[in-house]
């Protein structure tokens, strides 16, 4: 036991002699070093290219069998950003559409100067400068007036004409190459109860809706999808009008009737 006691008391102050001794003043100047700074990466960045220059244009008045490929083709000798263009023969939207031109305002004022009324499939098409946001919030306040319009036909509907108070009703567009459409249809819901015939058509998208009224409108007027469901207001009101005084009337109900 004394042996081993010695021999730690050996080693520690061995250990301790080898150790470089570090003055107070040493210890001191160690502490307020500065950090030492990071490496640094010497790196060959590539230039950056700034985004081309957009501004915004619009193409209406174009005929409904226009097509995007038909778009493109128009703006030949243009550069354009990629657009939204639905398929305006199911009436998704009005004929117009917003494009980018690239390369700034002179590119976007000289595709106004060549193509505005340039005939396209016998009509000619408008094109005008357009900012984003005017575009924006104009689509947007279109849409709401659709929408207002048509919940109050239905609503209309359902006042005048009480046989339609089983129906699923709705308003539904089309346009052809000169009118627009404006249409009033109901059917009765789909139910356990349905025929297995009504149950077949609801799995290929299908339904028995019949035709209750309709509105119209040239496709040459600008304000032509909502005229149509004015159209179709209007016929709704008047029909109604016109049922209730044909229900009071006595020859409603008479086999044979003489004015």
């Amino acid at each position: 036991m004394t042996h081993w006691t010695t021999t730690k008391r050996f080693l520690k102050t061995s250990l301790h002699a080898l150790s470089p001794k570090k003055s107070l003043s040493d210890m001191t100047a160690a502490a307020h070093l500065p950090p030492s700074p990071p490496p640094t990466l010497n790196l060959v960045l590539p230039p950056l290219h700034p985004s081309p220059t957009r501004s915004a244009i619009e193409l209406s008045k174009f005929p409904p069998s226009l097509t995007k490929s038909d778009i493109r083709t128009l703006f030949t000798g243009f550069r354009i950003a990629d657009f939204d263009f639905h398929n305006v023969r199911s009436f998704l939207a009005p004929l117009r559409v917003r494009i980018e031109v690239l390369g700034g305002a002179g590119e976007a004022d000289r595709a106004v100067r060549e193509l505005d009324g340039v005939v396209v499939d016998g009509r000619r098409v408008c094109v005008k400068r357009v900012e984003n946001a005017t575009f924006e919030a104009r689509e947007v306040v279109i849409e709401e007036l659709v929408d207002e319009m048509k919940i109050k036909i239905i609503n209309t509907a359902r006042t005048y004409h009480t046989r339609y108070t089983e129906l699923l009703l709705d308003v539904r567009e089309w346009m052809t190459p000169t009118t627009y459409y404006a249409f009033l249809q109901g059917r009765y819901p789909i139910t356990d109860e349905s025929s297995p015939e009504v149950e077949e058509l609801a799995v290929v998208n299908r339904a028995e809706w019949c035709f209750l009224a309709a509105g119209m409108a040239s496709v040459c007027d600008p304000s032509g999808r909502t005229k149509a469901l004015r159209d179709l207001l209007r016929v709704v009101e008047t029909q109604g009008e016109a049922e209730e005084a044909w229900t009071d009337w006595e020859g409603s109900v008479l086999l044979s009737y003489e004015y």
